[in-house]
């Protein structure tokens, strides 16, 4: 029984053995199981390896920089340290933003404290946490290999670049970023791009050699050459300034030395200054342009083209169906606008206009293709320069302008203050000594039409003190009135005229400047000038000839005139009435009708200061004067009177001699002829004598008296009748004789009273 106990005592023993090994090679197996595995070793050179790294960078107890990856590998040689899946925030030390730059893969120089992202990067700028509501716009920037000063957090790169920031975008070669200072370089071929709020509109477009943008103040620069565009709107200058709103959207942009233009369907605009500020809509849409230091525009369209210069030019524009559209344009200092109309078929060439003036106002109807408005404020001068043969040249100078104009840029009217006037004709006739004729006004106003079809002067109205010259031709009045389709000028209210041969005014003078007609009514009052010496007889060419009339006719420059209703005419002692006097200056002629009344001097001139001479006064339908013969004819049923004496007669005539007087011309009446049905009734010594005859003359120096013709005959109320051939009686010795032509003389003499 014992050796049974035994083996089941071994049998036991080995059992529990059994057990106990398989719970310590169990749990073995089990604790080998739950035990990490070893990393493998670490390769040649690598100091250490890691997941999810992080990597902070403080200043002053603020973090300032912040590397995440999720890879990192520490080289021991060089000490660089190897990236994956890398992100950057570089965190302003004033305020919750940062901004956060993203590549695959990057290198950290550890030693140098340079960060380089390569491959593809992507950095965005302006980010804030907690980020803001609503989202704020920020720019996005993709590139290539960017390097980060993690002492200065200054980034740049090489490579190409891109970037967006709400709706601008662009791209360069080569770029950096100062956090710090905020301010984003782009190296070389620099280009932003805005699009259009609609997107149906061309986007902006600015290329630089170099640009530099600053976040903090939205400011662009642009380093010369600098280019902008949008659609048909090219500016280009040297260095530019471009100004953004806090959306990123344009504002202005200024740059030196510039020159651009603006192209729509129909119109191109052209301008150039020394420095140009352009400034936009919040759609970036041109709204204004100033130009100035010596600012040039130039805008081309079908009605023609027009040039705009001065020391500053601003642009107004307005939005328009096909983008911005001229509106205003003001010019300041040394301001011209030149105005060329374009030729059309079947129209006359219409001529240029060139304004200056300190400070010049054009208003553009909508579409901003054609004027509607110019004016000044300032005195300034408009020149319409003749574009075809024949037609002349006109300049207006004036303290204010104001020019309305019709479709198509067709000037309609034009009003002036304080204006003078300069009109330049060709001569009439081509001859090589002849001279244009200049035609000089002034007056204190100024209106003037113009004809919309062709552009030529219509009327021109002056008033305010206006006056007048034409060569040696000199006119004033209260207000005048230029027709210049018959090139006509009217003056009213105390108007006057004159010139080397004489004055004329009246209430209303006309002159008609292509035929050379004056023609003044209402009340005339002319003198005419002495034309030379000596000349005696009716009119004295020495002395001045003077007349009124209802009405007054010159032709060719004054040399034939024609006075017409109740006209009066004196010379000194002498005086001519009529109904209608015509004067031939160079033929020396004068012809006087209806109801004629000739007050004629026997003596005329010589010596000074003697007693008044004698007249002889002739009243007949008509007169006849040569001067060249120094005949005066009257006609029609003359009376002729003088002191105690009177001819009846159809017609007589009146002879004059011009004599040498104590160093003086003197004219004299020399003797008078009258005929048909001559009676003569002269009252002398107390006695009336009456002589008839067919014709007669009397001697004035004489006083001889002759008759013949028609059975000649003197009554004597005291001595009877005398008859005879020829009658000839002597008036200061009181005696007659008698010719009966072939019977002998017969001489009868009158017996005084009381002698034998």
């Amino acid at each position: 029984m014992l050796r049974r106990v035994r083996w089941l005592l071994l049998a036991a023993t080995a059992a529990v053995a059994a057990v106990v090994g398989w719970v310590y090679w169990h749990g073995r197996a089990l604790r080998l199981a739950e035990r990490p595995v070893l990393p493998a070793p670490l390769p040649q050179n690598t100091a250490a390896v890691a997941s999810q790294w992080e990597y902070e960078i403080k200043s002053g107890g603020q973090s300032r920089i912040l590397v995440r990856a999720s890879h990192f590998e520490q080289v021991k040689d060089p000490p660089v340290i190897h990236l994956e899946n890398l992100e950057i925030e570089i965190r302003q030390l004033d305020g919750p933003r940062y901004d956060l730059v993203r590549s695959p893969r990057g290198t950290f120089r550890q030693t140098e404290g340079a960060l380089t992202a390569e491959g593809e990067v992507e950095i965005t700028l302006g980010l804030r946490r907690p980020p803001a509501e609503p989202p704020e716009r920020v720019m996005k920037i993709r590139t290539r290999a960017v390097s980060l000063d993690t002492q200065t957090n200054r980034a740049w790169t090489a490579e190409p670049a891109e970037f967006a920031f709400g709706a601008a975008s662009g791209r360069c070669v080569g770029a950096s970023y100062d956090p710090n200072a905020r301010e984003i370089v782009m190296e070389s071929q620099a280009e932003l791009r805005w699009a259009s709020a609609d997107g149906r509109r061309p986007p902006l477009e600015v290329r630089a050699s170099k640009l530099i943008y600053r976040e903090a103040t939205a400011d662009v620069i642009l380093m010369a050459p600098s280019e902008l565009r949008r659609g048909g709107f090219e500016l280009r200058g040297q260095d530019a300034f471009v100004k953004l709103d806090e959306g990123g959207r344009l504002q202005h942009a200024q740059t030196t030395q510039a020159s651009g233009s603006d192209r729509m369907p129909g119109r191109r605009l052209e301008f150039a200054s020394g420095e140009l500020m352009v400034r936009f809509t919040p759609e970036a849409e041109v709204s204004r342009i100033e130009a100035t230091r010596r600012a040039k525009i130039v805008s081309t369209s079908a009605p023609g083209v027009m040039e705009v210069a001065a020391d500053r030019v601003d642009l107004e524009f307005e939005q328009g169906r096909q983008g911005a559209e001229l509106r205003h344009a003001l010019a300041m200092g040394q301001g011209s606008v030149e105005s060329r109309p374009a030729a059309r078929p079947g129209r006359p060439p219409q001529p240029a206009r060139a304004l200056a003036s300190e400070v010049i106002h054009l208003a553009m109807r909508a579409g901003g293709e054609e004027l509607e408005r110019v004016w000044t404020e300032a005195p300034g001068r408009i020149e319409f320069r003749p574009s075809a043969p024949g037609q002349p040249f006109r300049a207006v100078t004036g303290e204010r302008f104001t020019f309305g104009y019709a479709g198509e840029n067709q000037l309609e009217s034009f009003r002036a203050t304080k204006a003078e006037t300069l009109t330049i004709r060709a001569p009439a006739a081509p001859k090589k000594e002849a001279k244009p004729v200049e035609t000089r006004t002034r007056s204190d106003d100024l209106e003037a039409r113009f004809d919309p079809a062709t552009g030529e002067l219509d009327w021109l109205r002056q008033w305010g003190g206006f006056e007048y010259q034409e060569q040696a031709r000199r006119a004033a009045a209260d207000e005048a009135r230029l027709d210049a389709r018959t090139d006509r000028i009217e003056l009213a209210g105390r108007a006057r005229v004159w010139d080397e041969t004489g004055m004329t005014s009246a209430p209303r003078i006309r002159i008609d400047q292509k035929e050379d007609v004056t023609v003044a009514e209402g009340g005339v009052a002319s003198v005419m000038r002495p034309q030379e010496e000596g000349g005696g007889g009716l009119v004295r060419r020495s002395e001045p000839l003077r007349a009124t009339a209802q009405r007054m006719t010159a032709r060719e420059q004054n040399r034939r005139i024609l006075f017409e209703g109740d006209a009066v005419l004196w010379q000194g002692d002498m005086r001519l009435r009529g109904q209608r006097v015509r004067i031939d200056r160079e033929q020396e002629r004068l012809e006087a009708e209806g109801s004629v009344v000739a007050e004629i001097p026997d003596e005329r001139g010589g010596a000074q200061g003697r007693a008044a001479a004698r007249m002889s006064v002739v009243r007949a339908p008509s007169l006849v004067y040569d001067g060249r013969a120094k005949q005066a004819l009257f006609a029609g049923g003359v009376v002729l009177e003088r002191p105690a004496m009177t001819v009846e007669s159809r017609q007589l005539r009146a002879f004059f001699s011009e004599q040498e007087a104590n160093g003086r011309a003197e004219t004299r009446l020399e003797r008078l002829e009258a005929d048909g049905a001559v009676v003569i009734r002269e009252w002398a010594r107390g006695r009336r004598r009456t002589g008839r005859g067919e014709h007669a003359e009397y001697f004035l120096a004489e006083e001889r008296m002759v008759l013949r013709g028609g059975n000649p005959s003197v009554e004597d109320e005291q001595r009877g009748v005398t008859r005879g051939a020829v009658i000839t009686w002597f008036g200061r010795q009181d005696r007659m004789t008698v010719d009966n032509e072939g019977a002998g003389p017969a001489v009868s003499r009158v017996k005084q009273k009381g002698s034998d």
